[in-house]
């Protein structure tokens, strides 16, 4: 039962991503949270490539960045 929570959790996790990437932006801690999220959530559903490209793509193998956000 809970892999179909989870497989209901990945399309909105990704819609989330989009919208705040697209209203935060990449480097903000929200954006971040939810692409750690997702990434989880892929890993339980055995995506481990998907979840890995994910965390390269958002770099979240570094530490947050400096920079300011808005």
């Amino acid at each position: 039962e809970s892999q179909g929570q989870y497989y209901e959790a990945c399309p909105l996790y990704s819609r989330a991503l989009k919208d705040t990437e697209n209203a935060r932006g990449r480097l903000h801690p929200y954006t971040r949270l939810i692409t750690c999220k997702y990434a989880c959530t892929l890993d339980a559903l055995n995506r481990h490539d998907e979840a890995a490209e994910l965390r390269a793509k958002y770099n979240l193998d570094q530490p947050p960045s400096a920079e300011p956000t808005a």
